[in-house]
């Protein structure tokens, strides 16, 4: 099976979410109310692959298997060069 997780507040103003950690905290325990056990197989799209990325982290944190995380079109902030830098 595949679900789809959107952040419920996206294109609002404020999110109740204060970091990535926080989004990703919230979105582990969608992914364990539908699957408690067995191996996880997690993608993001752009921000979406930091977020699943971190999921994975968690989930790994609770000794449950992340087979895979696949990250499509995903950057790190960190890592991009502005031209006024």
């Amino acid at each position: 099976s595949i679900y789809g997780i959107n952040n419920p507040y996206f294109g609002q103003n404020s999110s109740p979410f204060n970091s990535l950690e926080e989004m990703a905290s919230e979105y582990v325990k969608l992914v364990l109310a539908y699957q408690k056990n067995g191996s996880y197989k997690l993608g993001g799209w752009s921000f979406g692959g930091l977020v699943a990325l971190e999921m994975a982290r968690q989930l790994r944190e609770k000794n449950k298997h992340v087979e895979i995380v696949i990250l499509i079109d995903t950057y790190h902030p960190h890592f991009i060069k502005r031209d006024d830098d």
